[in-house]
């Protein structure tokens, strides 16, 4: 009888838990919790919106302050970027379809308004929220041009030249390889630098991609990035997005190490931390020592040996600085990045490409002015 009962009391508990569940879900429904939100009424006008007297009155300066960009370059952008602004509409991203408006009045934003709130997104630490003030948008409209303005820059910057990750030529590699060796004699053939970069993202929702994007070593979820610096402060080589848990090393292994092989000749080489593989592993990486790697080196050599060392560890910060530059200019990734590999693979590009783009056109690179390279 005891068991009987025993049995019984399971099932009305269920029932006493789903009517509970129930009352809760109704109750919510009668009096639903409102996310408040900015209103279109204290936005003002967006014809004398802040962005706008930007545009009208902004001087180099408060361009290169706000957006990265001059003003003469945020323009050369601008016409590349207003083809696809212009003859697209706002509707999808699998599938543009030309346009049927001609002056597209209805939309909030014109093509510079749309490009400005994509580069001031991605140059600040700002809420969007504060974003919206100055482009008088509300939320919505601001995630909306934001999604797809994103998506126009990239376009646009994947068919400028001068906005391409490029391997440098031999006869590149060597000017270069004389700048460093102008700044550091003992260091001969190093025309770049070699590093990664950890970006902290969301905790992805699989238990299989979060255990690998999960670094033990940080405590937090990464998404990790490799980069090759040349002497004047670009890009020659970039592999993105990887798993947070792979090691420098690793991901060196995906391509680096074969680009270096088959793109470099001779003494040719880059600069590269203790993570990396040895010179035999990759003959053009020159390495800095591992504790006890010296020892290795006989008696009558230890001292040249030493000497580049100190060069090649001082020389080592250049990549530093390019790290720096990179996140400080787009400090939009200081913040974690979402958990959506094919969003932030498309972030992360964008922040190359318009980093190749502000080098060449800008110039605005601490590489570059430390080694003195001039086009």
């Amino acid at each position: 009888m005891l068991y009987k009962l025993h049995d019984m009391r399971k099932p009305v508990r269920i029932a006493l838990v789903s009517a509970a569940v129930l009352l809760l879900a109704e109750e919510e429904l009668k009096n639903p919790i409102v996310k408040p939100r900015l209103s279109a009424a204290v936005l003002g006008p967006r014809f004398s919106s802040p962005w706008t007297r930007f545009w009208r009155t902004g001087m180099d300066s408060d361009f290169i302050y706000t957006m990265g960009l001059d003003r003469a370059t945020f323009k050369v952008l601008l016409r590349d970027f207003k083809h696809f602004y212009d003859n697209y509409e706002i509707a999808t991203l699998k599938k543009l379809k030309p346009s049927k408006f001609t002056h597209h009045g209805n939309r909030a934003l014109d093509a510079a308004g749309a490009l400005a709130l994509v580069l001031h997104w991605l140059n600040s630490k700002a809420e969007d929220k504060y974003l919206c003030f100055i482009f008088a948008v509300t939320e919505g409209t601001f995630a909306k041009y934001k999604r797809f303005g994103l998506f126009f820059l990239h376009k646009t910057l994947k068919r400028r030249e001068d906005a391409q990750v490029r391997w440098p030529t031999h006869e590149q590699q060597q000017e270069l390889a004389e700048l460093v060796s102008g700044r550091e004699p003992a260091l001969k053939g190093v025309w770049g630098f070699i590093d990664g970069l950890n970006l902290r993202i969301y905790n992805p929702p699989g238990m299989l991609e979060q255990n690998a994007c999960y670094n033990g070593w940080l405590g937090a979820t990464f998404c990790s990035s490799l980069f090759i610096w040349q002497a004047n402060g670009l890009i020659a080589y970039y592999c993105g997005n990887c798993p947070g848990s792979w090691h420098d090393g690793a991901i060196a292994h995906e391509g680096a190490y074969q680009r270096l092989n088959e793109g470099c000749r001779g003494s040719m080489c880059v600069a590269s931390d203790s993570a990396f593989s040895k010179p035999r592993g990759c003959p053009h990486i020159m390495r800095v020592d591992k504790e006890g790697d010296e020892e290795a080196v006989p008696h009558d050599e230890r001292w040249m040996h030493s000497q580049m060392q100190a060069a090649l560890v001082s020389c080592r910060q250049a990549v530093e600085w390019g790290m720096g530059t990179f996140q400080k200019s787009f400090k939009r990734l200081t913040f974690k990045l979402t958990n959506m590999p094919k969003k932030r693979a498309l972030i992360l590009a964008l922040c190359v490409r318009l980093q190749q783009f502000r080098t060449r056109n800008v110039g605005l690179n601490q590489i570059r002015t430390v080694f003195d390279h001039l086009d």
